[in-house]
């Protein structure tokens, strides 16, 4: 069954940047290889994934607004009292951020048992190291 699985993940990473909306096979792969390593029993995914959607999706909103600072910095680079503003919404993000990280995993200990918690960002990790490898193989492919 395992052996099925991993054939499918891999399947598919080879398909996400051939498909129309590539970000919904994105979130089908990673929903599969988060499930699939963490060896997620069908009651803990059922709780799991909505806990983890809703984080995913508020971390998605401070990465966008982390962006938005550096792109405003790089327009404003000589004024000093802009900077500092900046900077102090910067560190403001990075703790709510901090903040979600934590509540999540509380969250998650009421669905997960410590072992698969604590595994969670190595497999978020691990997953985001091979789409980045497929994507820059998928890009050296199309050069030659």
């Amino acid at each position: 069954m395992k052996k099925y699985l991993l054939i499918l993940i891999f399947i598919g990473f080879q398909s996400v940047f051939a498909q129309d909306n590539p970000k919904e096979q994105i979130i089908a792969l990673k929903t599969a290889y988060i499930t699939e390593h963490l060896q997620l029993t069908p009651e803990e995914a059922q709780k799991f994934w909505p806990i983890y959607n809703k984080y995913d999706q508020t971390n998605h909103d401070f990465r966008k607004a982390n962006r938005n600072i550096y792109c405003n910095l790089n327009d404003q680079a000589t004024d000093k009292e802009k900077a500092q503003e900046m900077l102090l919404e910067y560190i403001e993000l990075e703790d709510q951020r901090c903040a979600l990280r934590k509540k999540m995993i509380l969250d998650m200990a009421n669905v997960l048992p410590p072992k698969k918690i604590i595994n969670l960002k190595k497999v978020e990790e691990d997953f985001h190291r091979k789409l980045l490898k497929e994507y820059r193989s998928r890009k050296a492919e199309k050069k030659e």
